[in-house]
């Protein structure tokens, strides 16, 4: 199975578009968008798909029903094509008409007819490869509508199918689709793993683009890799360094600047990619917070690891913010469970391995003592009796 065998049906950059018109703080793009979609679906007769996301889209009620009629005759055709197949062909073209309409509802937004006509195509397609399709057609179908309960049970679905003797192909290809998964539902660490695992070899142009996918491999790397695997996976990565400085140079001033602990540079940067990648991503947008967050406390925690105690105006300095700022999210926020915000020198609390070990052997050898001296006092009061009797 060939890339261009892969519709991109429903297509995700329109999904992308609308989660653009619907975010409040891109709304200097809306109108833009807002046209560019109008126009798509006036071209294409998506009119289940302007029903749906009337808010968002400058409706006109005869203009949709002109093109409702456009999607019935389309419907139509499409029935009788599946009927004639059932009169005078096969199972295998039976299937492929069905298929056919199953995917036209996809493509105009009817997504409950859409699953239902791909799980009634599933029961005529007699080859395990078709069935495994038909599945990502589905998955496509849960991100298209941000559905994570579809999207996840498709996943459980493909597995099973694919464990079954599913080729190579699909298996990457599985790994794709679950890791944009995981990093819609903020499982970072999960999704880092699996895209990673297919940047050498990524042929699911129908999600997302190559370049895209090098993108989240490393938005989800950053956050969640340690500190030697986001040099060897991200920084050191071929794939990575074929995309990232020419594609997203932010984000490559990103992941360089926390490994060489430039740290005013890498806060820069970090508000940069919050506006140019996060908050635009409909997949990571709703964990901005988190994300800076974790990012942030990554950069303090990483400074912080060198020194026994240190300033905060030293921290600030090399942070690039000023010792309000760092006073009041530093300590009130990340780390009040070691700092003390009124502090001028902040003191970090490490385990001390050895230290413990050392701990564990004393009071270890202090209950052996206790067992001893308790024995021996019982055996010198069994040896008095013994006199005495």
């Amino acid at each position: 199975m060939s890339e261009n065998q892969i519709p991109h049906i429903p297509d995700l950059e329109l999904a992308q578009q609308l989660f653009v018109l619907s975010s409040p703080p891109l709304s200097e793009t809306h109108d833009t968008v807002r046209k560019s979609v109008v126009e798509r679906i006036r071209a294409e007769a998506l009119a289940p798909l302007w029903l749906e996301y009337k808010h968002l889209l400058s409706f006109d009620q005869s203009e949709y029903e002109s093109l409702k009629k456009i999607n019935d005759e389309k419907i139509q055709e499409l029935d009788a094509k599946i009927k004639e197949a059932e009169e005078s062909f096969g199972e295998a073209e039976v299937a492929n008409a069905e298929k056919e309409k199953a995917e036209y509802l996809a493509k105009i937004g009817e997504k409950d007819k859409a699953v239902e006509a791909y799980k009634h195509t599933a029961t005529k397609s007699p080859g395990l490869g078709s069935k495994i399709d038909l599945i990502f057609s589905q998955i496509r179908i849960g991100l298209f509508f941000s559905d994570h309960q579809m999207v996840k049970s498709g996943i459980d679905d493909a597995k099973i199918l694919i464990d079954k003797g599913g080729d190579w192909e699909r298996r990457n290809r599985l790994k794709a689709y679950n890791g944009i998964y995981f990093l819609s539902i903020r499982d970072f660490s999960a999704a880092s793993s699996l895209l990673l695992d297919v940047l050498s070899t990524f042929t699911s142009t129908e999600l997302l683009s190559y370049d895209e996918i090098v993108k989240y491999a490393v938005i989800a790397g950053v956050v969640s890799l340690s500190r030697v695997d986001m040099k060897t996976k991200l920084i050191d990565s071929p794939e990575v360094l074929q995309v990232l400085p020419v594609q997203y140079s932010p984000l490559d001033t990103l992941i360089n600047s926390l490994y060489l602990c430039d740290y005013a540079r890498f806060f820069k940067s970090l508000a940069e990619i919050e506006g140019l990648y996060i908050k635009t991503s409909r997949y990571v947008a709703p964990h901005t917070r988190y994300f800076i967050k974790e990012m942030r406390k990554r950069a303090y925690a990483q400074l912080l690891e060198s020194y026994r105690a240190l300033s905060i105006e030293s921290m600030a300095r090399a942070f690039g913010v000023s010792v309000e700022f760092l006073d009041a999210y530093v300590v009130s926020r990340i780390l009040s469970n070691n700092l003390s915000s009124d502090l001028s020198i902040i003191e970090t609390n490490r385990p001390d391995n050895k230290n413990a070990q050392y701990q564990a052997v004393v009071k270890q050898g202090d209950l052996l003592l206790n067992k001893l001296q308790k024995y021996q006092a019982a055996v010198r009061i069994s040896g008095m009796e013994k006199v005495v009797a």
